[in-house]
């Protein structure tokens, strides 16, 4: 895939009547554009062609090329409209806005992944609905892929029971190795044996098959399996393996809400299956144990490596200051992990919240980042960078306007200029005073410190 490095555009929310009209149209507009210019945070900034209380756009973000022209795309999630932007590179001036095909849906864009599911030229986007009503069942969920050339998202055959928010997380990949991609599906509220203990359903949309795993230690009230997702090869076999966390899971000793990460290894199901652990878990704790998770290759040895997030963990014994872990592929174990904790961490810190693995220093090494979400003036990426994880990390806080939730979305693009570009999305911000109509920020090398 071919992106071309040219600078990313600041989008203006100059808009006419008639545009407002041809915005929930759902064909292709160009934006009004504003002199280029970068945040106080040295960022782009990607706003909604029509910004409107509570639609916390940026809820989600991902890159993309959805059109299969070689150019860097972004589709940017905006649940409470409910609807996805995607926005066409290389200059991002054009869009496109995308609304759920029953008009309304509940938390539409809580979560996107990008795959392969047609064969055909571009991206194509899974999109989760976890919130949706099905068939009379409250929060059931529902999950919808989008394909270029299509005017509407597709609701997948995949249904949950009632309260089982299935698509919290999402993620696609040929798990099952049959040569078919399939799209995974959690559901971290999913019963078993009457028990909240969470489960991930798979769905192949080209053969129509379906299957279920469950939490692998079986009923726990809780157990949240299913709550996030991460896809990558673990053991070099080139394969795609699914890693599922499970935050609200007891550890193998016991201790009760301390979380644990399963990797599943394809095929799946019947592969191989690690549970991965907090080695300092304690009682009463409340980590949240894989509150965020992220798989990829940090040391270079050709197999994915684990991030997990734990914000609500005693990090340095400071109550709330949250944690980071790194485990190596491909066995995951205790030994030789890697614990990160905020400089001069403080309590509520919530390091944690977010963990991305992504070359963002620019020296080809992949860095380590996890996001704090703390009282405002303390939020903050925090980034360690792969050649030297020793080193003090650095710190990026947000800029001053910084909605609550600022990092709720986060992800990387292509390489440009050297680096892989960050997405932060911040929908609780309020632009000209509309509350939680959210934007996303766009940080690339020439822009970090």
């Amino acid at each position: 895939m071919r992106f071309l490095c040219l600078p990313l555009l600041l989008l203006a929310s100059c808009w006419v009547e008639d545009e407002q009209r041809a915005a929930r149209s759902g064909v292709v507009h160009a934006a009004a554009q504003a002199a280029v210019a970068p945040s106080e945070w040295g960022l782009d900034e990607l706003v909604s062609p029509a910004p409107a209380p509570g639609a916390r756009f940026g809820h989600a973000a991902v890159a993309l090329d959805f059109n299969g022209d070689g150019e860097q795309d972004i589709a940017v999630a905006a649940p409470g409209e409910p609807a996805v932007y995607l926005f066409y590179g290389p200059g991002l001036t054009w869009w496109r806005r995308f609304a759920p095909p029953e008009g309304r849906s509940g938390d539409f864009g809580h979560d996107l992944a990008v795959g392969e599911l047609d064969g055909a030229p571009g991206d194509d986007l899974v999109i989760a609905a976890p919130k949706t009503e099905r068939a009379g069942d409250a929060a059931a969920g529902a999950v919808y892929v989008l394909t270029h050339g299509r005017d509407l998202p597709t609701p997948l055959r995949v249904r949950a029971e009632a309260g089982a928010l299935l698509g919290t997380s999402v993620a696609l990949g040929d798990f099952n190795g049959d040569g078919a991609p399939e799209v995974a599906c959690g559901a971290p509220k999913q019963r078993i044996e009457g028990q909240q203990s969470g489960a991930v359903f798979f769905l192949c949309p080209s053969k129509g098959t379906e299957w279920v795993v469950a939490n692998p230690i079986g009923a726990w009230k809780h157990g949240n399996f299913g709550h996030d997702l991460a896809v990558a090869d673990t053991n070099a076999d080139g394969k795609p393996d699914l890693l599922v966390s499970a935050l609200g899971n007891p550890s193998a000793s016991g201790v009760s809400g301390a979380g644990q990460v399963f990797v599943l290894r394809n095929p799946i199901p019947g592969g191989e299956v690690i549970a991965v652990e907090d080695p300092g878990a304690t009682e009463g704790d409340g980590a949240r144990f894989g509150m965020s998770i992220f798989a990829r290759d940090v040391n270079g040895d050709g197999n994915a490596d684990l991030l997990v997030g734990a914000p609500r963990k005693n990090g340095g014994g400071v109550e709330d200051a949250g944690q980071g872990f790194l485990f190596f592929g491909p066995a995951f174990t205790a030994e030789g992990h890697r614990a990160f904790l905020r400089p001069a961490a403080k309590a509520h810190d919530v390091l944690g919240f977010r963990a991305l693995a992504a070359d963002v220093v620019g020296d080809t090494t992949i860095d380590v980042l996890f996001c704090s979400l703390a009282r405002h003036q303390d939020m903050a990426i925090v980034a360690w960078d792969g050649s030297a994880l020793d080193a003090p990390p650095r710190i990026w806080a947000p800029p001053s306007d910084a909605g609550h939730h600022f990092v709720q979305g986060l992800a990387h693009g292509p390489r440009l200029n050297g680096a892989e570009n960050l997405l932060v999305g911040d929908p609780s911000f309020a632009r000209s005073g509309q509350r939680e109509s959210g934007r996303v920020l766009i940080r690339r090398l020439d822009a970090i410190p």
